[in-house]
């Protein structure tokens, strides 16, 4: 029987797992609005209100794009669909 250590390891990392696919879901769908409200060009830093409140235009902008880098970065890769695939199944059982 594996040590109680290994078994925390390996629930942790597929939580992480789980939040990483559900992650690239969410901003997935972000990014059909985020493209058709052409949010890139109209938000202005007063939009950024309550939760939101100290966050600028320019940096959410960045941190989409770094988001947007990221999966363009892994769906370049001829093995993203295996990647994805192998990522669901963990986290999913």
């Amino acid at each position: 029987m594996p040590s109680n250590t290994k078994q925390d390891l390996i629930t942790e990392y597929r939580a992480a797992i789980a939040q990483i696919n559900q992650g690239f879901e969410r901003a997935l769908a972000c990014d059909v609005q985020w493209d058709a409200l052409d949010y890139g060009n109209t938000l202005v830093d007063g939009d950024f209100a309550a939760d939101n409140q100290g966050i600028t235009k320019a940096e959410f902008a960045a941190a989409v794009q770094i988001v947007r880098d990221l999966r363009t970065k892994t769906a370049a890769d001829n093995n993203f669909n295996a990647y994805k695939t192998t990522l669901y199944k963990v986290h999913k059982r």
